[in-house]
């Protein structure tokens, strides 16, 4: 499904933030041989993320759909952030990240 595609189907009410992350991280447990994502956030903390914007208005909201995944050098409060170099220690981002 493509982004526009997903805002459509947001703003009818026929599915919520909420069901596609589980359908995109349902995806994800399906295959992990993909090897496409460095650090997965728990299930949990993304769905109560996702849940955070079934409370507001679709219009409120252009793209819910913008920040889909954020790359690996970008820092994340409570997530590590490995470095480019396979012998480099991990970058744990501040609290305020």
């Amino acid at each position: 499904m493509l982004i526009h595609e997903l805002l459509s189907e947001y703003r009818a009410g026929r599915t919520s933030p909420v069901q596609v992350m589980e359908r995109v991280l349902d995806n994800i447990e399906r295959a992990p041989q993909r090897n496409a994502w460095v650090t997965l956030l728990p299930r949990k903390r993304v769905l109560a993320m996702a849940q955070a914007l079934v409370s507001r208005s679709p219009q409120e909201l252009p793209s819910p759909w913008d920040a889909f995944a954020i790359k690996d050098n970008i820092d994340l409060a409570g997530t590590p952030r490995p470095r480019a170099a396979p012998n480099t220690p991990t970058h744990r981002p501040s609290p305020h990240s």
